[in-house]
């Protein structure tokens, strides 16, 4: 396997890894939920479910279908930001502005 191949091989594991598997873009706003730790764009997390008397609400992850359990109306705090993808996506973003790679 010569270099190159390695390193096609990497940059397609990274675009994987910063890829929302709901809208299949590149992270925009990368939360993650906590049940089941996917992540997923802020804009692609769907809407809050409440139960029969509202007391609780869940959002359910639609790559897994895990329900993370949420108190409030925008299901907001069961969202956690996903600093180490916004991290790698900020590297690659470097990367590119030197155009040391190609993504």
């Amino acid at each position: 396997m010569s270099d190159g191949d390695v390193a096609l091989g990497l940059v397609r594991h990274v675009r994987q890894t910063v890829t929302c598997s709901a809208c299949k873009l590149l992270f925009r706003s990368p939360c993650l939920l906590p049940a089941c730790l996917h992540t997923l764009c802020r804009q692609c997390i769907p809407p809050v479910d409440s139960d029969c008397e509202g007391s609780q609400l869940s959002v359910s992850c639609p790559q897994c279908s895990q329900v993370s359990i949420t108190s409030s109306p925008d299901g907001q705090d069961a969202l956690v930001k996903d600093y180490f993808a916004n991290k790698l996506l900020e590297s690659i973003g470097h990367l590119l502005s030197l155009n040391l790679c190609e993504f």
